[in-house]
């Protein structure tokens, strides 16, 4: 926030109010100097000396300003993070007493701040110094080199109040780059920091776009590949205790499933920016269009970033990720993200109307279409009862409604984009039990006709699915029905009972 507003500012005022005084400076000192020179070299020469002292004074220890003014931002950034983080903290703050620890803190940031600002204020005072005692300087030695003229009657007696007057003048322009220069310390730190976030490389590119595929659920033609032909999903690949490679292939979509694209991802390895260890290693699997997957495993298997990998949040190190045949790379990404939903566990809702947080998913939507949704996500009792309905406020991170309520607005964003692929992430994980069987019911509806992957902990939610994926550590451990992985006895089969165990406790 601090770079998007103050240091954008800073760098303003360097094109407003450095250039045009930069040339001021040059102009007046010199045009001073030449009306001297024109009454008598002695003047001209008595000041330019001084003149040059206070021209090069701005200058004088300028890397060290520069790195104090750098530094001292940087103080100042982490001091506004602190104080931002600690408000949307505050709950979690006083609830474990850390209100100290917390203040402690802060007075350190605001202490290291204070210790960098002193020297660098210091630096510029010296500059002021040395600037206003040449100013008094130069005006007495044109006095004292004037009056020397006129006793020796090379100079009118009339005449020297002004001249005296147009050399203490030539120093004003001069005092203006010195205040330039302050401020210029704290603009070139603010650069820097723009710059740090300009130069952060861009890894996801749009690709150079696919040939025209609908992004309409509905429709056999949603299957279809560049050409008309219909796109063949990659076979999964061999894994220990899995079904022969035609069987995970060749799993059969829900009744009157003829919509949704095909998924597929082959020999996957991920890791993240920072990390040593990969997120998915060899990673294959393949979603034919209209059915449903499901990804199960321990936390930090690497489900979430599976599907963050489908909406191409980042490209795998090796292997490709496909949709409708074609490699994601070579979708445009608003194409690409126009035919996937996302519903997360975590629903980011802006500080604005719920209507205006459910338009995220399509902005054009019509009145119609947002009632529908705000039905179909079972949102619709909750609305009635709000005084403005959907022109209630939701507030800063929806802190006005509940996790449950918040999880139904993504429910209703996807609703209303209708995307033909949906990725469930713990879509009812912040759901009571009254409330998950109404969503639940929700959900089914809008899985139908469209290709799903489900991401649950709670394994009651993925059992209709026409297969499952099991992830540990990074790599598909298992790949089946519910009942098939019940009677291999792995990792699938030890996740069911360990809760039932805790149901049945």
């Amino acid at each position: 926030v601090a770079m998007a507003t103050h240091d954008v500012e800073l760098v303003e005022y360097f094109f407003a109010h450095t250039i045009a005084p930069g040339l001021v400076a040059v102009l007046v000192p010199a045009t001073v100097v030449g009306v001297l020179l024109s009454f008598g070299w002695p003047l001209a020469a008595a000041l330019a000396p001084i003149l040059a002292v206070v021209a090069l004074s701005p200058f004088l220890a300028r890397r060290r300003v520069d790195v104090l003014g750098s530094r001292a931002r940087e103080a100042l950034a982490d001091l506004n993070a602190h104080a931002v983080d600690t408000i949307q903290g505050l709950g979690e703050i006083v609830a474990f007493e850390r209100t100290p620890e917390r203040r402690r803190e802060f007075l350190a940031l605001a202490r290291r701040h204070v210790e960098l600002r002193i020297p660098f204020f210091r630096s510029l005072t010296l500059q002021n110094v040395v600037l206003e005692t040449a100013t008094g300087l130069g005006g007495l030695v044109v006095v004292v080199t004037g009056a020397w003229l006129v006793s020796t009657g090379h100079l009118d007696p009339a005449l020297l109040p002004m001249l005296a007057l147009l050399a203490m003048a030539a120093f004003l322009p001069v005092s203006e780059i010195a205040y330039i220069g302050r401020q210029l310390s704290d603009t070139l730190g603010a650069t820097r920091r723009l710059y740090a976030v300009h130069r952060e490389p861009v890894t996801v590119r749009d690709g150079p776009g696919v040939s025209a595929v609908p992004r309409s659920s509905g429709g056999v033609e949603a299957k279809e590949g560049a050409h008309g032909s219909p796109a063949e999903p990659p076979a999964a690949a061999a894994v220990p205790g899995s079904p022969p490679a035609h069987v995970v292939a060749g799993a059969t979509a829900e009744p009157g499933a003829v919509g949704g694209m095909a998924l597929a991802m082959e020999a996957v390895d991920f890791r993240y920016p920072g990390r040593e260890d990969r997120a998915l290693s060899g990673v294959s699997f393949d979603i034919p269009a209209g059915t449903r997957i499901a990804l199960v495993g321990p936390s930090g298997a690497g489900k979430t970033t599976a599907a963050h990998l489908m909406l191409r949040f980042f490209d795998p190190e090796r292997g490709t990720v496909r949709l409708a045949g074609h490699d994601l790379r070579a979708w445009r990404l608003d194409d690409l993200r126009a035919r996937i939903a996302l519903v997360s566990q975590d629903t980011w809702l802006f500080n604005e109307t719920l209507r205006a947080n459910i338009l995220v998913a399509r902005p054009e939507a019509g009145e119609e279409d947002i009632v529908r949704a705000v039905e179909r996500s079972a949102l619709a009792d909750f609305v009635a009862a709000l005084p403005e309905g959907l022109d209630t406020p939701v507030g800063e991170r929806g802190v006005r409604l509940s996790g449950g309520q918040r999880q139904r607005v993504a429910i209703a964003r996807a609703f209303l984009k209708d995307a033909p692929v949906l990725v469930l992430d713990e879509a009812t994980s912040h759901l009571d039990a009254v409330s998950e069987q109404a969503v639940q019911h929700a959900l089914e509806t809008l899985m139908h006709d469209r290709t799903t992957i489900i991401i649950a902990h709670r394994l009651s939610t993925v059992r209709s699915a026409s297969r499952i994926v099991v992830l540990n550590e990074g790599r598909v451990v298992e790949v089946g029905r519910h009942e098939e992985l019940l009677g291999r006895a792995g990792l699938y089969s030890q996740l069911v009972g360990r809760q039932l165990a805790a149901v049945a406790d």
